[in-house]
């Protein structure tokens, strides 16, 4: 009988399960790591941080103005405090406090007398019974003083009651002017009413009028002559 050689095999490595290639059983000498919790949604934290950093601020500005709404302005609180009549601006002169009339005509209102706003820009003022109320006016730049004149001097003058003459025509090239004298009585007492009415070339006007109760060299009466001649020097 012939020997024949056992049959040879070639050793070749076994074929790995690809399951396996990134596990690595751990050694027994090495820690074994804890296992711990997912960390939570990275992009979730910082929206909630950035909606807290944007939020803050703009919730503090909020309130800020709500309180700077709910709450009157210092100038506001001035205003009041010196309109309690909700008419306009009030006040008593010390010969330096100045109202700009219409917001054209500036006076000084001289010590002893008061004033308060009519509302529409214009001013009373006052010394004891003795008065003084000037107004701005727009009219049409064609508008004779003198016819303007006439048609107010129809109009109630408070409790004066008397004879008004008519109005005279005082105008220059440039300006429209008129004045009227009235005399009769001013809440009882004895009265002289003067008013007088101003338009420039463009149609804005002033208009004075006088209630005095008092001769016309008083100091009273020179001190409203004086207000209607710083009123009336820009014409």
């Amino acid at each position: 009988m012939t020997s024949q050689n056992p049959t040879r095999f070639d050793n070749y490595p076994p074929e790995s399960d690809p399951r396996d290639a990134d596990f690595e059983e751990p050694s027994d000498d090495l820690p074994r790591r804890a296992v711990l919790p997912p960390p939570p949604d990275s992009h979730v934290g910082r929206r909630v941080a950035i909606g807290l950093l944007i939020g803050v601020p703009v919730l503090s500005l909020s309130l800020a103005a709500i309180n700077r709404t709910s709450s009157p302005s210092p100038s506001a609180e001035a205003t009041a405090a010196a309109d309690p009549t909700g008419q306009g601006p009030t006040g008593t002169g010390s010969g330096r406090e100045q109202v700009a009339v219409g917001g054209h005509y500036t006076v000084t209102v001289p010590d002893g007398w008061t004033y308060v706003g009519d509302g529409g820009g214009g001013f009373h003022f006052s010394n004891g019974v003795n008065r003084l109320s000037a107004s701005g006016r727009e009219v049409p730049p064609s508008t004779r003083a003198v016819e303007e004149l006439d048609l107010l001097a129809r109009q109630h003058h408070e409790d004066f009651t008397g004879k008004i003459n008519d109005p005279a025509d005082d105008s220059t090239d440039h300006v429209q002017r008129a004045h009227l004298i009235g005399s009769g009585k001013f809440q009882g007492i004895s009265a002289m009413l003067i008013a007088e009415l101003w338009i420039d070339e463009f149609g804005s006007g002033l208009l004075t009028k006088q209630l005095l109760t008092v001769s016309p060299s008083s100091d009273v009466a020179m001190a409203a002559q004086r207000m209607v001649d710083e009123l009336s020097a820009s014409f």
